[in-house]
């Protein structure tokens, strides 16, 4: 009779052998633990991105717990400073009877991020092209429907904008 325990013991040390030069760490440097977050800029002719994102990504930090916010940049241990580049509207299926008239729309944003040290402005973390997306869906008014969808967009780019200055794969 074949002991299988001693052969899952192998399997399973095998399968995770491959794991083991991977972990998750923090890019941040051990001295920041507190951000200030000025309003972000807005290179886009679309109006109100740079309120409603700076809000979602305030939040998103306070969520995820590696930094602390602060008001006061003269008490901050580091400045993120966050350039809306581009939102995209792009139409995704169309209604049946009128082939003209889409029905469901990608909210597409890009982000320009930098993390710089509050002492003496060095860079900690730059990332030139930071995306958050979403897709919608209307029946009515265009214009309705996307400031309805862009708290949805801001959020999904303030999840990818605090991954990518406290997360790193080492």
């Amino acid at each position: 009779m074949i002991h299988l325990r001693p052969l899952l013991a192998a399997f399973a040390a095998a399968c995770l052998a491959g794991c083991t030069s991977y972990q998750l760490g923090s890019t941040l440097d051990k001295n920041v633990r507190t951000v200030h977050i000025p309003t972000f800029g807005n290179k886009t002719t679309e109006a109100f991105l740079e309120t409603e994102t700076t809000r979602a990504t305030r939040q998103e930090i306070q969520k995820d717990g590696s930094l602390s916010l602060v008001d006061d940049v003269n008490t901050a241990d580091s400045i993120l400073e966050v350039v809306i580049l581009s939102y995209d509207l792009t139409p995704l299926s169309y209604e049946r009877e009128n082939r003209t008239r889409a029905n469901e729309y990608r909210i597409n944003m890009v982000a320009s991020v930098v993390l710089r040290k509050a002492s003496d402005r060095s860079i900690l973390v730059n990332l030139p092209a930071v995306r958050g997306d979403t897709t919608f869906s209307f029946a009515g008014d265009l214009v309705t429907a996307r400031r309805q969808a862009l708290p949805t967009v801001a959020a999904d780019l303030a999840r990818d904008i605090v991954a990518g200055i406290t997360e790193s794969w080492q």
